[in-house]
């Protein structure tokens, strides 16, 4: 081989490397342009005797698939489905959390929450005049959580437990 060669063999294998990297980097900026976020929130009634509601948002930017969505109190899961430890989060409020479960969705696995979009998971009623900053604080004492399970369209999984630890509901 000549000299001439050589350099057209190393420019060949570098432009070859250059455009692998770029392909790499156009590949992992596709896949965070369309990377779901998933959040819970629970919405209190303005007015006592009010009804209020559980639900997760997706405010990433792409489609979210929901795997699991599990209950914790003080860092251990509730036992059973998802209307089982609603309900057992209820009890252990107690008469200071003032939450009575109206109807708890067992969600279907493999649901697609859009983006932008949100999917309840349960209604509640309040069952006195407590404000709903004193069952915030409830929940805080007991430490509820929500950890919710997902994967974007590539089926990269993400898991997500909110509050996070040192946050209130």
């Amino acid at each position: 081989m000549s000299a001439s060669d050589w350099v057209a063999l190393t420019v060949g294998l570098g432009n070859a490397a250059i455009v692998a990297i770029g392909l790499f980097m156009a590949r992992k900026h596709a896949r965070q342009s369309v990377r779901p976020y998933i959040m819970s929130q629970m919405t209190f009634p303005d007015d006592a005797f009010g009804t209020g509601d559980v639900a997760l948002h997706n405010c990433g930017l792409g489609p979210a698939e929901i795997t699991k969505i599990t209950i914790f109190k003080e860092g251990k899961p509730y036992p059973g489905t998802i209307d089982e430890a609603f309900k057992a989060v209820a009890y252990d409020l107690g008469e200071k959390g003032n939450i009575k479960p109206l109807g708890w969705i067992d969600y279907q696995k493999g649901h697609v929450i859009p983006q932008g979009g949100a999917m309840p998971i349960g209604r509640f009623r309040c069952t006195s005049e407590t404000s709903s900053d004193d069952t915030r604080a409830e929940l805080a004492k007991l430490r509820i959580q929500i950890e919710i399970e997902y994967c974007d369209m590539y089926g990269q999984i993400f898991k997500r437990r909110d509050p996070n630890d040192g946050n209130q509901i």
